[in-house]
């Protein structure tokens, strides 16, 4: 049974995944992490594939299952649309600079 609303699988142990150990497994790539797919195996666990890799999470093991609700969506895409604005510009100090008769020698 394909499961489209579950966004990520957080785990107790880790899982030998893709020739390293995971904890946490999500639909979205990150830098460390590959896009994953989830599928729920009734009575056993939770099936996670990649293109190259798959394996199949006791519900024993798994800590947490976060579903993609539409506010969740909502809030990622806020984010990502706030992270490529460009940054305001800040103002800068006024240059201080020494009284006229200050360096005296």
């Amino acid at each position: 049974m394909k499961n489209e609303e579950i966004y990520s699988v957080r785990t107790y142990q880790s899982v030998p995944f893709e020739k390293s150990q995971h904890t946490f497994f999500c639909t979205e790539s990150s830098n460390k992490r590959p896009p994953v797919t989830f599928e729920i195996v009734t009575g056993i666990g939770v099936l996670i594939e990649s293109k190259k890799d798959r394996a199949v999470i006791p519900f024993a093991n798994i800590s947490a299952i976060n579903l993609d609700t539409k506010a969740k969506k909502e809030e990622r895409d806020d984010l990502k649309n706030d992270i490529a604005k460009p940054a305001k510009s800040q103002k800068a100090a006024k240059v201080k600079v020494d009284p006229a008769g200050a360096k005296r020698f």
